[in-house]
């Protein structure tokens, strides 16, 4: 009876109806609590359903079908993929080395492994674990599709779009592969077509992560923007975890030395700055330009329905934020602007020219009327009258500027000039013969200018 049982559940696992082979497995544990099988396949039940929250049932289940039954690999397989599911990649690892161990020939193993390997961006670790998977079964699909995911990362297109076009010729109907395809166009640049094969992979499975990622990738890839900071992230993805830091460092030093060569040398300043600007441009872009970009897409028909949940909330959270910054950056400077203002108006002579207030200017007006009615005597005089005093004239011209007829004033008479640009000259001295009421008295100066 309970065989019967589990032939039920494997079919009901065939056609993904999950709730119902849950059912039938439980029934057989309940029939029979020290059977094995019963406890294993109702773990990769719970795995295949996607719900994360449950996947401690999944390790009691599956620890105790390896209790009762310590040489079956299964339920080491079912507990590495709820522990990639996890992200508890050295678990997982363990798990599928145990599997492995255990049944060395079947091409799963090697296929959860090369996930794993894909999950910790090890891409050529993930191309040798899916080969020794084929090498078992050829045209086993998973290993099929996550070697050319790894391709694909390594930069080996070619070799990708061959690997994904046998998968489709072999299974049209194969979403991972369509969804392969796409990824493999987005590394190329060609977002077009891989707009298509991201909308045929999710019309096939419309639950494909993998799909629905790329097609959000290959939306946002429609701004040439994004599509410099798209193939930046592809080109990174080729390196070593340890090669990508070093670039990154290095281009900082390399930014931090260019700004001091500006600053010693002010001559090359222009040609260093516009490579700085860019610099900072762009690292501000490679921090903010996801959430950015996914707001950008939720103004999009069709992309915001494309956008997962954290996508949208992480989008409105950067809106937020951003809209708070910029009206915040508003207030501050209009506030600093009425605090210049108001201080305009308690003084308003710029502290620049408080050296000038004592200067006072005069009426242009008359000076300027004098000089044309009487000629150029009238002038003459003044300038004589000028020489004679060492009292400034006032200048014609300083209707056009009060401030700028104090400068003036002030400029000529450090050079020495009158108001209507005489050179000023100290009186000269010269003896003088004393009065006669007093012989004892030499000569003495006389201010008379000659």
């Amino acid at each position: 009876m309970i065989h019967q049982h589990i032939q039920r559940a494997f079919l009901l696992l065939e056609q993904s109806r999950y709730d119902l082979a849950e059912q039938e497995l439980r029934r057989a544990i309940a029939m029979d609590p020290d059977e094995a099988r019963p406890y294993g396949l109702l773990a990769g039940c719970i795995v295949m359903t996607g719900n994360k929250e449950r996947l401690h049932e999944v390790e009691e289940h599956a620890r105790r079908a390896i209790t009762l039954k310590p040489d079956w690999s299964y339920p080491h397989f079912v507990l590495g993929q709820a522990h990639l599911a996890a992200h508890r990649y050295r678990d997982a690892r363990e798990e599928v080395d145990e599997a492995i161990r255990l049944d060395p020939d079947r091409a799963d193993h090697f296929g959860l492994l090369a996930a794993i390997y894909l999950q910790t961006q090890r891409w050529q670790e993930a191309i040798e674990a899916a080969e020794r998977g084929l090498a078992i079964e050829a045209q086993h699909e998973t290993c099929t599709d996550l070697r050319s995911v790894a391709l694909t990362k390594l930069g080996r297109r070619e070799e990708a779009a061959g690997a994904i076009g046998e998968a489709l010729r072999r299974n049209p109907q194969n979403a991972d592969a369509h969804a392969n395809q796409g990824w493999n166009m987005l590394h190329r640049g060609e977002y077009r077509q891989a707009l298509e094969h991201f909308r045929e992979a999710l019309r096939i499975d419309p639950e494909n992560q993998w799909a629905r990622s790329g097609m959000v990738e290959a939306l946002k890839a429609r701004n040439p923007v994004y599509r410099v900071l798209l193939a930046w992230a592809f080109w990174l993805l080729k390196m070593d975890s340890r090669v990508r830091i070093a670039v990154i460092i290095g281009l900082y030093i390399v930014y931090r030395f260019m700004g001091v060569v500006a600053e010693r040398n002010p001559s090359l300043a222009p040609f260093v700055q516009p490579f700085i600007i860019l610099y900072i441009t762009f690292a501000i872009l490679t921090w903010v330009g996801e959430p950015l970009f996914d707001l950008m897409l939720r103004f999009s028909r069709f992309g915001r329905h494309a956008l997962s949940r954290r996508q949208r909330l992480a989008s409105t959270w950067f809106a937020a934020l951003g809209s708070a910054a910029i009206v915040l950056l508003v207030i501050h400077h209009g506030r600093r602007d009425l605090q210049a203002g108001g201080a305009l108006l308690r003084d308003p002579d710029p502290a620049g020219n408080a050296h000038l207030r004592h200067i006072r200017p005069a009426p242009a007006a008359d000076a300027h009327a004098h000089r044309r009615r009487h000629g150029a005597r009238r002038g003459a005089v003044a300038g004589d009258g000028a020489a004679r005093t060492g009292e400034p004239v006032h200048d014609a011209q300083s209707h056009l500027s009060p401030q700028l007829h104090r400068v003036r004033l002030h400029r000529r008479g450090r050079r020495g000039e009158t108001a209507d640009g005489v050179m000023w000259r100290q009186p000269e001295t010269r003896p003088c013969s004393p009065p006669a009421s007093d012989p004892s008295e030499g000569s003495y100066p006389c201010s008379a200018a000659r």
